[in-house]
C-alpha cells in the first residue's frame, strides 16, 4: 500500500466498500456502533443541509453513528432537497461539508503523534484500520496508520469490562510526504474503519504545515492547535 488507492463510489446496494475498509472477507453483518470523539469530528450544519437535504441532515443530527448505507434511500424521498453525489458524496464523510467545520480544522506536522479517542456504543467483533484520505482526489494516501486484523470491539470483552484500551484510545503518527497534498483546509482527513455490512464514519479535517508556516485554505480557516493535527475521517463499518 505504498501508493494512493482510489475510493470509487460504489454501485448500490453493494454492501461493502472494499477499497476503503478492506473488509470484503467478513461474511456476516455486525452490530457495532461507534464514532470518533477526539480530535473533534465534522458535524452537520447549514452547508450540509443545503447540499444533502433535510432527511439526511436530520438522520445524521439525530444519530452520530448513522450508517452510510441507510442514507442514499433518504436522498430519493420526495422533496428531499438532495442535490447530487458530487456536492453531497455520502461515501466521503457521509456528505458532511467542510464549510460547516472550518473552525475544527486541525493543524499538524509530519511526524506528530495524534491521540485518538473513539466511543463504542454497541460492540461487535471485527476488523479496523486508520488511514489518511486525500479528499480532492478521493484517494487513500500511503499505508494504513493503524490496523486491527481481528477482534476489534469484541462484544464479550466489552460487556465483561475487559476490552483492550487501544480499541477506544490509541495514537497514530503522521507520516512524511503529506506536506504537498494536505496544505489546504479540507484537502485531507484521516479515516478509521471497522465492520462488514454498514459503514459508520466520522471525519476530522487537518492541514500539514512546516514549522513557522501558516495555514492555506478556502476562506478564513479557524485552526485549533492541540498538539495533534490531522485532516481526518472516521469510517466505521458495522
Amino acid at each position: 500500500m505504498s501508493s494512493p488507492h482510489h475510493l470509487p463510489l460504489p454501485i448500490l446496494p453493494l454492501p461493502i466498500l472494499p477499497l476503503l475498509l478492506l473488509l470484503t472477507s467478513l461474511p456476516n453483518p455486525v452490530l457495532s456502533h461507534g464514532y470518533l470523539t477526539h480530535p473533534p469530528p465534522r458535524q452537520p450544519g447549514p452547508s450540509t443541509l443545503s447540499a444533502c437535504g433535510s432527511p439526511i441532515y436530520s438522520a445524521i443530527t439525530r444519530d452520530l453513528t448513522s450508517h452510510i448505507e441507510g442514507l442514499p434511500e433518504l436522498s430519493t424521498l420526495p422533496d428531499s432537497g438532495f442535490t447530487n453525489s458530487t456536492l453531497c458524496n455520502l461515501w466521503l464523510c457521509r456528505g458532511l461539508q467542510y464549510a460547516d467545520n472550518l473552525n475544527q480544522t486541525q493543524l499538524w506536522r509530519t511526524g506528530e503523534v495524534v491521540k485518538v479517542k473513539v466511543k463504542i456504543t454497541i460492540p461487535h467483533d471485527g476488523m479496523a484500520n486508520v488511514s489518511v484520505v486525500d479528499t480532492r482526489r478521493n484517494e487513500v494516501v500511503g499505508e494504513m496508520l493503524k490496523v486491527w486484523e481481528a477482534g476489534y470491539a469484541n462484544e464479550k470483552e466489552f460487556f465483561e469490562g475487559r476490552m483492550p484500551r487501544d480499541v477506544t484510545e490509541f495514537e497514530v503518527t503522521l507520516p512524511k510526504g503529506l506536506e504537498g497534498r494536505c496544505r489546504g483546509g479540507g484537502d485531507c482527513w484521516w479515516w478509521y474503519g471497522k465492520g462488514a455490512r454498514q459503514t459508520y464514519e466520522s471525519c476530522v479535517d487537518f492541514v500539514i504545515v512546516a514549522d513557522g508556516d501558516g495555514v492555506e485554505g478556502d476562506g478564513d480557516v479557524g485552526v485549533m492547535v492541540k498538539g495533534l493535527g490531522f485532516a481526518s475521517t472516521l469510517y466505521y463499518r458495522e
